[in-house]
């Protein structure tokens, strides 16, 4: 819980004995109890282990008449009060002289195993209690010593080796600058029961690299030390986590090895400075420390305070309920560099919803000391604050303000602000009464104002262009400075590339704003937007954040593009002399439909007639093809330029009118012409085959040829290897009958085709019953196949059949071994749990074996 926490609350109860108890309270507040008891009297407490690190009381005693006795216990505390007997007791010696019991009782961290196991091993709790004859085992069913037995629920052996790290006191806050070097401090103890010597103590930063120590002292039993390591702590950005921990051989007990402590690295932010909360990606603030720290960024969801200031997200003490009581919630903002350009005035947004004068928030700085000191008060004469402090026995906001409200206060006043500022909000609660709490927005730090200060606030125009626009941007200019001024230099670009240098004239007041229109102008040619960006340069002006602005401008089609996307003729490689009749592919790019466009083509610097396509009206994105009539012969030589063009009148964006290509001269030989195909296609013969069968086909290799170009005319097939001399043909259930043709080519051309291959497709029953005088093994259909296959057999006689399938590799996939009478079987084979490849199924039959190829696609 966030409040008090009572883990035994004795009330008007009388007569208990509480022996042998393992108590452990990890959450609360300072007023958080393991034991509390309030009348009764008699009570007894015997053997326990109490502890309390959640800051609060081990024991609580209203009512000094409600233990009679207590002794033999553990009492330990996190916190700065450790017992209540009539008055509060800060340790065990103070318990002993208020309450005159426990003299036989120890103080020690008995490192539990975790927050729920209470089971211990550290010596110092073992063999000091006193026996208790009603209770002869402990909480685990062991046998209690009957002499010395230990305190707490655990009857245990203290481990000979039992070694961690118990805290990281230094850094002793949880954030730092970042690139800032930490020197890291931990300290370790000996939880085991013997001494320790050379052993490794590391630290390390998130998933960083482990920065070791080596300790080569001795560390006795129960006792602690200091390691301080040489190597700091580098910051990084953002939250990490910094574990230390220890290394040594036969640790018995590693739940105690590390301790962990959260950090954050501070980014140094330069002025001005605006913050909405709205972009995820930026870590930058931060929460650590405080009591009950309720921080959270996000979308506000209250009853109360249940929007943003700016859509969607801000910070606030709770996003969709009330705050806690008895809390003191801090929120860090980034450091700020204020060595060059000083901060002027802090202005934010917020949203109060508190108990009146009893809960509230306020803000503190960090001055040049590095101290945090709180940022004005609620004296209405405070001449730096505006909308400040409203609380009226507090320097805090607090009640209602009614939706979100703007305050300033005005830093560059404050007499002890550093070169390294920062700030931190703050949130308290009593104990009483909740309600939204606090919500701020849209932070933000401005420069204090200078002689000389000049910038481009906004740009007018344009706010959308064409392709093949021409602009004249018009912008925005403000004197941010305490100076008139006549004349200021301005600039503007155009995607990182400078376009204009010219100058303002004229009178422009402090505070004041003037339009300005560059007479450089510029054609817009890249798509789909472009960065303009437009700036100041005065002289002395020293505050450069402010100067520029820019903005990427969206590009939409020109009203008139039309050009050429494609050669089809001439080829990459022509043979000299050919006659070439020019083909080409033009599209309009433009949103204005064309039913009309001139073209022409260049071969070199010969330039031919214009020609104009004309067709069905181009809608934007349509393609039309173009063949010339006018043709040209290829000359000779190694290659020639050749470029084809449209004339669009009115064409707005030139660039994409010309296609250019080179076009290389060949002299090499055509292919020869093609010899005859064959087939060995067994069992079937000639030029038939069978539905859902695979069959090779090839031709002799053909004298110049590169590749080769395989055609049939029928449908349902699949030509596997298609551009080498031999191929294999997949017919499928549906495949037509048609021609099987093959020609060579390489890059000069195309040889002359092979003579027709007549290919009949047919519906095969598998072999003749006069063919079944022998052992016979036949070919699975389909093939390739996916799931279920089959294939038929012949035995010549009588007896056991064995079947197999093997991958590549040689392991058998599938085996089945039956006995069959002599004449024609049939087999099923289900593949679909086969992986995809070549398979080899095989018949073995009185010492014969037979073996088919199978393909598995799936």
């Amino acid at each position: 819980g966030i409040n008090t926490v009572y883990l035994i609350y004795s009330s008007t109860s009388s007569n208990i004995k509480y022996y042998y108890n393992s108590l452990n309270v990890t959450l609360g507040t300072s007023t958080s109890y393991a034991m509390y008891f309030t009348g009764g009297s008699g009570n007894v407490l015997r053997n326990n282990s109490i502890v309390n690190v959640g800051n609060g009381y081990t024991i609580y005693a209203s009512s000094t008449t409600a233990i009679s006795s207590s002794n033999y216990n553990n009492l330990y505390t996190s916190g700065a009060t450790l017992a209540y007997w009539g008055t509060a007791c800060s340790n065990l010696a103070a318990w002993k002289t208020a309450s005159n019991q426990d003299a036989n009782s120890v103080s020690e961290d008995p490192s539990y195993t975790s927050t729920h196991d209470l089971h211990v091993y550290i010596p110092t709790l073992n063999n000091i209690g006193t026996p208790v004859p009603e209770i002869t085992d402990d909480i685990d069913g062991q046998l209690r010593s009957t002499t010395t037995p230990d305190i707490g629920a655990d009857e245990y052996t203290p481990l000979p080796v039992d070694l961690g790290v118990t805290e990281i006191y230094e850094p002793s806050v949880a954030y730092s600058p970042v690139g800032s070097n930490v020197i890291v401090k931990v300290k370790i103890k000996n939880f085991g029961a013997d001494s320790i010597n050379n052993f490794q103590v590391v630290y390390r930063v998130g998933n960083g690299q482990p920065v070791s120590y080596t300790y080569t002292g001795y560390l006795l039993s129960n006792k602690t030390d200091t390691v301080i390591f040489s190597t700091p702590l580098t910051v990084i950005p953002s939250a990490f986590t910094i574990k230390a921990y220890t290394i040594t051989a036969g640790d018995g007990n590693n739940n105690n090895d590390t301790a962990m402590l959260n950090y954050f690295g501070v980014p140094i932010k330069s002025i001005p400075y605006f913050e909405n909360f709205d972009n995820n990606n930026i870590q930058e603030w931060f929460i650590t420390g405080g009591l009950n720290n309720q921080w959270e960024r996000g979308v506000p969801n209250a009853s109360v305070i249940n929007s943003a200031y700016s859509s969607p997200n801000v910070w606030a003490t709770k996003l969709n309920g009330n705050y806690a009581n008895n809390s003191y919630s801090v929120l860090y903002t980034p450091m700020f560099n204020n060595s060059i350009f000083k901060v002027d005035t802090l202005i934010f947004r917020h949203w109060v919803d508190a108990e009146n004068n009893k809960d509230g928030g306020s803000i503190e700085y960090l001055n040049n000391a590095g101290a945090w000191k709180p940022l004005g008060s609620n004296n209405p004469n405070d001449t730096n604050a505006v909308n400040w402090y409203n609380s009226t026995v507090s320097n805090m906001w607090t009640g209602s303000t009614n939706g979100w409200v703007e305050s300033k206060y005005k830093i560059f006043n404050l007499p002890d602000v550093g070169a390294n500022l920062q700030f931190r909000f703050i949130f308290t609660t009593d104990g009483t009464n909740n309600q939204n709490g606090w919500a701020i927005d849209n932070f933000q730090l401005t420069l204090a104002q200078i002689p000389y200060d000049a910038g481009v606030v906004n740009i007018v125009s344009p706010t959308t262009s064409n392709l093949g626009d021409t602009i004249q941007p018009v912008v925005t200019i403000k004197n941010h400075g305490l100076t008139a001024l006549t004349s200021i230099p301005v600039k503007y670009s155009i995607n990182g590339q400078l376009v204009a240098t010219e100058n303002w004239t004229g009178s422009l007041a402090p505070g004041a704003t003037t339009n300005y229109t560059f007479t450089q102008k510029y054609k817009i040619m890249t798509q789909p937007s472009y960065k303009l960006c437009a700036w100041t340069a005065l002289t002395n002006d020293y505050y450069v954040g402010n100067d520029s602005s820019c903005n990427i401008i969206s590009v939409g089609p020109s009203l008139k593009d039309v050009g050429v996307t494609a050669i089809i003729n001439p080829r990459d490689t022509m043979f000299p002399g050919s006659v070439v009749q020019v083909k080409i592919v033009i599209k309009n790019f433009g949103s204005q439909p064309v039913s009309s466009v001139p073209v022409y083509y260049k071969r070199g610097s010969i330039v031919y007639p214009t020609e104009t396509w004309t067709g069905t009206p181009l809608n934007m994105g349509d393609t039309a093809v173009y063949v010339f009539s006018n043709t040209f012969n290829v000359p000779l030589g190694g290659q020639f330029a050749f470029s084809a063009y449209t004339e669009l009148p009115g064409d707005a964006y030139p660039t994409n009118d010309v296609l250019i290509r080179s076009i290389a001269i060949s002299n090499s030989v055509l292919p020869s012409a093609a010899g005859n195909i064959t087939s060995t296609a067994a069992p079937y013969y000639g030029d038939t085959v069978c539905y859902n069968t695979t069959v090779p086909y090839s031709v002799e290799l053909i004298p110049n040829a590169t590749s080769y170009s395989w055609n049939y005319t029928g449908t349902g097939v699949t030509i596997n290897g298609g551009s080498t001399n031999s191929i294999t043909i997949t017919f499928s259930n549906t495949a037509t009958d048609g021609i099987l043709t093959v020609k060579g080519v390489n890059s000069a051309g195309e040889g002359q085709v092979s003579q027709p291959f007549s290919i009949k497709v047919l519906a095969c029953s598998g072999i003749n019953d006069s063919e079944n005088d022998k052992l016979w093994l036949g070919q699975n259909m389909p093939n390739p196949t996916s799931a279920d296959t089959k294939f038929e057999y012949y035995l010549p006689s009588d007896g056991d059949v064995t079947i197999e399938v093997i991958n590549l590799l040689g392991q058998t996939v599938y085996n089945s071994t039956m006995n069959k009478t002599n004449g024609k079987h049939t087999h099923i084979l289900d593949v679909s749990t086969m992986p995809d490849g070549i398979y080899y199924y095989s018949l073995t039959f009185k010492g014969n074996r037979l073996v088919k190829r199978m393909v598995v696609n799936k």
